[in-house]
């Protein structure tokens, strides 16, 4: 069975994670202690084998044993500070400790270390309400490198699980523990999930050229079964940011093959007493970039888009893992890339303005920035699955006439000032000014007076905002005056206009004024824009949308050939999908045909 045939039957489920690594940011441990070399942070991060088989210093390892020596940024978890004796005993056991805000357990995981061999035996697991110790298991025995403890019904309101090692595997070593953690979701489908929206799109621009960040929605009802979510034990885990994974699936040889819809995360949720349902808004990880602050780039010849996309998204706080650049913005060289401050969004916002590029989230939870490109696929969509077709050419799908600004900026020999303030940092603080300049400026320094006694641990300046840490090592306070210093820039904007003179003789002149950026910084670039937007624009072939029995396997930037019910039919690429479960599914897409020049994977 394939969606192709119609499927009578098609299912839904969603998972809700509630507690894990990612979104838990409340987290934190303690222990009885650390030996030389621990990460005990690492326990609450789902990592379920070392990195490397760990050499230690108790007579367990040998030469050319596949030992290495532990160190920072491998992955060995918590490492207690003192050792087992000859039959494994603790005569003080070590413990450790992971506490959070109040939520349900339902399970708990512990694992040692693999690459060793080695795990507990016998332990003490204690759960916490506060400083009241509300439930304790002994576990006596184990022979398993990974155990999971099960509760019976679920300990609720807990906030710190606790670990206590009496008896360790492998006599005269340390306690290892990689894992002390387990995540907190729950999985709703059949008469729980009562239906659901999934919205994803290339941009929300009302722009003929679209280009520009955008961030997806989703929307749930669920049902409030035994009010579990409003008396029941879910009822203080009802907070923003949980991530809610929703699938869309089939029947395949007998069994149901799901789909996944993205990764979104929770933004409202509305739990009514006089009804048993519960409703849940959620968006996705983008729009998180709107709360993070963006000193802005600094003014850096020859820098260019893949690299400045890079710096927003790490200053963001994501990892590598968590995006995916488009190879061919490095091919977006600049004289001088520069940002002002902003928040992350509005800077991703310049990029994909700069080089005409899309930013949103895919189907894995990893944020895309992405040129126009279109993937191919054999998809179809049949005349006979269309339930509305419209295809429609308006005077914003067509330009003859294309205005687009370039930026040029130079800055001057001279140093000046472009921020001076008084500030005050007590004894042995560590303190944190965000400095807004003056004017613009490169080539920033920072620089305080008196300065004895005074550390600057961190610098990072754009063109007019700048962000500093100072650490204060003496025992008094110190009143300082804090001075950054740069070469002032003069920036200026010019207009290139790209224009069809026959199209204009026909049909008059149809203009289109592109959303600038001071990303785009020479008259060549301009026109290599313009010519590009003329060849979208100036086709005047539209947009479809339909809605229709749906097929979650078409993503944003898939190519689909679409009928229509005289058999005609036409290749476009997919620019917004709407899901629409309550039972059955229906789907509205939006797309455009491909036009020459765009790439094609």
């Amino acid at each position: 069975m394939e969606y192709t045939d119609n499927p009578r039957k098609v299912y839904a489920k969603i998972r809700i994670v509630y507690s894990d690594s990612e979104i838990s940011k409340e987290l934190a441990v303690e222990t009885s202690g650390n030996g030389a070399i621990s990460f005990p942070m690492q326990t609450y991060k789902g990592y379920i084998s070392p990195t490397i088989k760990a050499c230690t210093m108790d007579g367990h390892s040998t030469m050319g044993g596949g030992f290495q020596m532990n160190d920072v940024g491998l992955i060995t978890g918590w490492w207690s500070d003192c050792h087992c004796d000859s039959n494994g005993v603790f005569v003080n056991p070590p413990w450790l400790a992971t506490s959070f805000i109040a939520r349900p357990v339902i399970s708990w995981t512990v694992i040692g270390d693999s690459k060793l061999g080695q795990y507990p035996v016998d332990f003490t697991i204690t759960a916490y309400r506060g400083e009241e110790v509300f439930h304790m298991v002994d576990v006596v025995g184990n022979a398993e490198m990974s155990r999971r403890i099960a509760f019976e019904p679920p300990l609720e309101d807990i906030t710190k699980i606790q670990i206590t090692v009496q008896k360790w595997s492998t006599a005269n070593t340390k306690a290892k523990l990689l894992q002390f953690f387990d995540i907190l979701e729950e999985e709703y489908s059949g008469s729980d999930l009562i239906d659901f929206e999934v919205l994803e799109e290339l941009s929300s621009s009302s722009e003929s050229a679209g280009y520009g960040i955008n961030s997806d929605t989703a929307s749930f009802t669920l049902y409030n079964k035994e009010r579990k979510f409003d008396k029941g034990y879910l009822r203080s885990l009802l907070l923003l940011n949980r991530k809610v994974i929703p699938y869309i699936g089939i029947e395949r040889d007998g069994e149901i093959d799901y789909t996944k819809l993205g990764t979104f995360y929770s933004d409202e949720w509305t739990v009514p007493q006089t009804d048993i349902t519960v409703k849940l808004k959620c968006v996705d990880k983008l729009m998180s970039l709107q709360l993070v602050t963006y000193i802005g780039f600094p003014f850096t010849a020859g820098t260019n888009l893949y690299a400045i996309a890079e710096n927003i998204l790490q200053t963001a706080g994501l990892d590598s893992s968590q995006y995916v650049i488009d190879e061919n913005l490095k091919e977006d060289v600049l004289y001088s890339g520069y940002l002002r401050k902003s928040n992350c969004w509005e800077a991703l916002q310049e990029v994909c303005y700069g080089g005409l590029c899309y930013a949103y989230c895919d189907r894995d939870d990893r944020i895309v920035i992405i040129k126009d490109t279109a993937h191919i696929t054999d998809m179809q969509i049949a005349a006979n699955s269309i339930t509305a077709y419209e295809r429609k050419t308006t005077m914003t799908d067509f330009s003859n006439y294309i205005e687009v600004d370039y930026t040029e900026a130079t800055e001057s020999a001279e140093l000046t000032v472009a921020s001076e303030s008084m500030v005050t940092v007590g004894p042995k603080e560590r303190l944190t000014i965000v400095a807004d300049y003056a004017t613009e400026i490169s080539s920033s320094s920072l620089s305080f007076l008196p300065s004895v006694g005074l550390e600057i641990v961190s610098f990072e300046s754009g063109v007019n905002a700048g962000k500093f840490t100072v650490y204060n090592s003496t025992d008094a306070a110190i009143t300082t005056t804090a001075t950054i210093k740069g070469h002032s820039l003069s920036i200026t904007k010019q207009t290139i206009v790209t224009q069809d003179e026959e199209s204009i003789k026909q049909w008059g002149r149809q203009e289109y004024k592109y959303t600038g950026s001071e990303l785009i910084q020479s008259y060549g670039k301009a026109v290599e824009m313009g010519e590009k937007l003329m060849a979208e624009l100036g086709q005047g072939n539209g947009r479809i949308s339909i809605t229709w029995r749906g097929n979650p396997n078409l993503k944003l930037q898939d190519t689909v050939r679409i009928f229509d019910r005289f058999g005609d039919g036409a290749t476009y690429i997919a620019e917004f999908n709407r899901f629409k479960y309550d039972g059955g599914l229906k789907e509205e897409t939006k797309g455009r045909i491909i036009h020459d020049g765009m790439e094609r994977t």
